[in-house]
This record gives C-alpha cells, sequence and structure tokens, in this order.
C-alpha cells in the first residue's frame, strides 16, 4: 500500500497541474495547491485510515483576486504557527481523540502540545477545489466540484481511507458516491458506503454548536459505527 500511495500521490500531483493548466486555471500569477498525506507511513499504519474533504485553500491576493499556490497543503503541518488556525485545530482534536479513546474535556489544550497538529501529516487532507481561493468560499461550489470531480474519486480510491469527514461538501458527492437512495444510519449526517464510513459535518471552523459539542460528537460518530 504505501509505495501505490507514494507512487499514486506523485501522479496524481502531476495531473492537478496538468489540469489547471488545460482549464486555464494557473498563471503566473497562480498554481494549484496540490494535497493528500504528508506521512504517507505513518498513513498506512494508522487505524482507522482517516480522510478529511474540506473546500479550497486561501494563499494570497494580487489585484484583489486569490493568487500563489505552487506548495502542497500537507507541507503546512511542518510550520512552526500551524497550530494556531482554527480548522487544523478542529481536526487534530477529532484524530487525538479517535485515536486516543478521548473527550474534548480529556484532552490536552493544543498551544500545549502541537504535535497533535503535526500529526495530521498521518490524515489524507484534500480540498475540493485545488486552487488558492478567496478567504470566504462561495456558497455555490458545483464550479469547482465539476473541475475537480475526476481528481478527487482518484484520491479516494487511492488512500482507501476507512473514515471520510466531509466538512461541508458532503452534497456535493452524495449522488456520485452511490448515496441519492441511501437514508443515514444515523440521523442525518452517518452513512455507510461498502466498508467505509462517511460522516456528513459541518466546516470545521462552524458557528453552530461547540468547539468541544463538535469535537465530541464526531468521535462520538466514529466510535459508535467504525467497524475495526
Amino acid at each position: 500500500m504505501f509505495k501505490n500511495i507514494t507512487d499514486g500521490q506523485r501522479n496524481i500531483e502531476n495531473k492537478i497541474y496538468t489540469l489547471a493548466k488545460n482549464k486555464g486555471l494557473s498563471s503566473e500569477e497562480i498554481e494549484p495547491i496540490p494535497d493528500g498525506v504528508g506521512d504517507i507511513k505513518a498513513y498506512c499504519e494508522s487505524s482507522p485510515r482517516i480522510m478529511w474533504i474540506l473546500k479550497e485553500a486561501y494563499d494570497n491576493y494580487v489585484e484583489d483576486k486569490p493568487a500563489g499556490g505552487e506548495w502542497n497543503l500537507y507541507d503546512e503541518f511542518d510550520n512552526e504557527n500551524v497550530w494556531t488556525i482554527p480548522t487544523w485545530q478542529v481536526i487534530a482534536y477529532i484524530v487525538y481523540g479517535v485515536r486516543n479513546e478521548k473527550h474534548w474535556t480529556d484532552m490536552p489544550w493544543v498551544s500545549e502540545n502541537t504535535s497533535m497538529v503535526k500529526d495530521l501529516k498521518s490524515v489524507a487532507i484534500l480540498n475540493m477545489s485545488k486552487m488558492p481561493a478567496y478567504s470566504s468560499s462561495p456558497t455555490d461550489m458545483t464550479p469547482q466540484y465539476e473541475i475537480w470531480r475526476s481528481i478527487l474519486f482518484e484520491q479516494i480510491e487511492l488512500y482507501k481511507p476507512n473514515i471520510i469527514c466531509f466538512g461541508g461538501t458532503f452534497k456535493y458527492f452524495k449522488k456520485d458516491l452511490g448515496l441519492s437512495d441511501s437514508e443515514p444510519i444515523d440521523g442525518a449526517r452517518v452513512y455507510k458506503r461498502k466498508s467505509q464510513l462517511l460522516l456528513d459535518l459541518y466546516h470545521p471552523q462552524q458557528r453552530t454548536i461547540s468547539r468541544g459539542d463538535y469535537v465530541d460528537n464526531v468521535i462520538d460518530c466514529i466510535a459508535k459505527w467504525y467497524n475495526h
């Protein structure tokens, strides 16, 4: 599995750059931001193998338009201050809780254990759009999904995650995942697809419920429905 993912990730990164060029998305000011897994060995050895699918990444602006790119998303977890980013904090708490069977009140603060965020290199983290974007995503990202759909499903097949957490992105994937007529198995947000557990979640930076409740709800869903 390690060699397949290593070779496959490199191949997909090349495809991302090629697709962006062919679609006229890249230029001298803007290039893609590939994504995937930073520590492939650790990902292959992890149980469960976890994937998050988010919306898009912010980088820079040139004349009020998104710019930058040409870096890999997972390399961000090597940055000294990455633990300060709220999205990565929330995902780090969830991954730590799942792997250590802990809940919000039992965990160390990420500010006191910043390695929790670096551990996300052993998680597959994808963006639905592979291009730098505005700081706030549009309400409807169907156009971006249509552009990158083939790449996204190639990534899902390559990494073979046990659990996929969709951070505000599930509605775009549901039909193509063959779930259009499927009933959720828990409330409205948990599905089974073959041996995979699929979670339809708010984005990690959501403000609907408290951060602790969000983290614990995801941990509890995985504990209840993931078949080891």
